[in-house]
């Protein structure tokens, strides 16, 4: 160790405290209240002045939305109804049907799906985790 710092001409020197945080002097500069805040709380003064009445903040937390009530049923709904309208005609002018393939019993279900096991980048994740 001495020979390689006579032949560097570097004295090498190691402290183990701690290093210093550089964020720790930092400080945050505050140059009063942001223009937004003192419109926001000059529009509220107003409001509260004009409506004779001052807002009150909770944080409970509120009841549910109303639950169970009457929902009137005027019938379906214009584009509904156009929406079939359209759908019938399109098919007769162009002779054909469209079909719903749920419908369709030729839909083959439950096929087989081959499992070639896990995928590659899932193993090397898997070791790297």
């Amino acid at each position: 160790m001495a020979k390689a710092e006579q032949d560097l001409d570097h004295k090498l020197e190691a402290s183990f405290e701690p290093k210093k945080n550089p964020w720790d002097d930092y400080t945050v500069p505050h140059f009063g209240e942001d223009e937004d805040i003192k419109t926001t709380k000059k529009n509220l003064y107003a409001a509260e002045k004009q409506y004779n009445h001052e807002l009150e903040a909770s944080f409970e937390e509120p009841e549910g939305p109303p639950r169970n009530y009457f929902v009137p049923h005027f019938g379906e709904d214009r584009e509904i109804t156009d929406s079939k309208k359209n759908l019938a005609q399109t098919e007769e002018l162009l002779g054909h049907k469209l079909k719903d393939p749920e419908e369709d019993e030729k839909i083959k279900r439950d096929y087989f799906v081959p499992h070639f096991g896990r995928d590659s980048t899932i193993n090397a994740s898997m070791k790297n985790l």
